[in-house]
């Protein structure tokens, strides 16, 4: 009799390659008589093509694993698997318990506006990583309407960045990422993985969703009783490689910045984006788990949408069912 294990979806380096093994269940047998263990194994048919010359196809991202690097992946795999090794889950994250945290401080900083301003180390973290190749996904986030609410109502403009800011600030820092720039009322973020990791683009979409429902309930509600308009946000997110350098000049000021087209595509998607909604980028949905995949749907940009991929074809976007991700997330 079989036993069927679960199995934490993981990113395996082969040499300079990288195999993303999305697995459906691992059937472990009985030990033999010669003490071999035997393995069945699940891949997902929904992801993965085997082609004539037995290489592998991956059908999400279209890459395409030649045979020997495939079977070393699964062996490197399996290996571990036999010799006890296991992946650390993430500790649970409490959605209700964060957000009536979030609700209360949200509320304390608007009982007492100087709260707001809470003493902030200056250490950036992004300047252990300066002159180094990273993959990132990328996140930006931006205040719809904000130029209109500052010209009408500045001082509702004055007491709600800085407090919309600081929670995007500590959603990103409960999914391990880091901020790159805050951009006035908005922010750009990064969640960082060796190859672009299926860990990485997670915790960005996870990160995201949660946001969007930090924003729309505990911010609005507590906003609304306050007497100050409600807000609206808007996030895109994509991933690619980038690279982490020094910008500016000593003279005025120097800071670790990233470049990637994550960053660039992030803002892109963003500034044609739905208020309320996470639209994410082809490269950054092809790199989730198909489990997730399946639950983005395809959506239409607008005309002067012009980006296209390597195959001259438009750059397809997706939206992510916030509420799926949240319980995902909560679930972890």
């Amino acid at each position: 009799m079989c036993q069927t294990l679960a199995v934490n979806d993981q990113p395996i380096k082969i040499d300079s390659d990288w195999v993303r093994i999305d697995v459906e269940s691992i059937e472990v047998g009985e030990p033999q008589a010669d003490g071999m263990l035997p393995f069945r194994v699940r891949f997902s048919n929904a992801r993965y093509k085997l082609q004539e010359d037995g290489s592998v196809l991956d059908i999400q991202t279209n890459d395409v694993f030649p045979a020997e690097v495939w079977e070393s992946a699964v062996r490197q795999m399996l290996d571990a698997l036999a010799n006890g090794s296991t992946v650390e889950s993430p500790k649970r994250w409490d959605l209700h318990e964060r957000l009536q945290e979030r609700w209360d401080a949200i509320g304390e900083a608007l009982d007492q506006p100087e709260s707001i301003e809470d003493p902030q180390s200056m250490e950036n973290p992004l300047a252990d990583l300066v002159g180094s190749e990273v993959a990132v996904a990328a996140l930006c986030i931006d205040l719809v309407g904000s130029t209109q609410l500052q010209a009408s109502n500045p001082d509702a403009y004055g007491r709600i960045v800085p407090l919309l800011l600081r929670e995007l600030a500590e959603v990103v820092g409960d999914f391990g990422g880091v901020i790159v720039n805050f951009t006035g009322d908005g922010l750009i973020a990064a969640f960082d993985g060796e190859g672009i990791s299926i860990a990485a683009c997670d915790a960005a979409v996870h990160a995201a969703s949660v946001m969007v429902t930090v924003v729309y309930t505990a911010l609005n509600t507590q906003l609304e009783r306050h007497g100050l308009p409600a807000v609206d946000i808007r996030i895109g997110a994509d991933a690619s490689e980038a690279s982490v350098r020094v910008v500016g000049s000593a003279a005025s000021r120097t800071q670790p910045d990233v470049y990637g087209m994550a960053l660039t595509m992030a803002a892109k998607i963003q500034a044609v984006g739905t208020p309320g909604e996470v639209w994410i980028g082809e490269r950054l949905h092809g790199h989730l788990h198909v489990s997730n995949q399946v639950t983005c749907v395809p959506v239409e940009p607008p005309a002067s949408w012009r980006f296209v991929n390597g195959g001259n074809r438009a750059y397809r976007l997706f939206s992510v069912p916030v509420r799926s991700w949240v319980a995902r997330a909560e679930a972890a």
